[in-house]
């Protein structure tokens, strides 16, 4: 390993600091910087945006949740179907913080 390697400790550390705040600012940035690292476009992104919505959706707990208390079958929706509850979410989310 070099020098300018970076160890577990120097990447699990800031991590776990993230998880614990859930800084929303905070893992923005990290992720910002992960896109910025690897040179991704703008289509790039905006499809890894849609597969992390997509994924955690379809989590169990998330899966269960949207069937019980919104009577959305997550399986059945397509991209317009996910980007429609992710608004949704977004805006709810946004209210909760102004």
């Amino acid at each position: 390993m070099s020098d300018d390697s970076i160890n577990n400790e120097q990447i699990l550390s800031p991590l776990q600091k993230i998880r614990e705040n859930k800084n929303i600012d905070e893992i923005a940035g990290l992720i910002l910087n992960i896109i910025s690292l690897t040179g991704l476009t703008v289509d790039e992104v905006a499809s890894i945006n849609y597969y992390i919505m997509k994924e955690t959706l379809n989590a169990k707990h998330n899966k269960e949740f949207m069937k019980e208390k919104l009577s959305i079958n997550v399986t059945q929706l397509g991209p317009e179907g996910i980007f429609q509850v992710q608004r949704a979410l977004l805006s709810t989310y946004h209210e909760k913080i102004k």
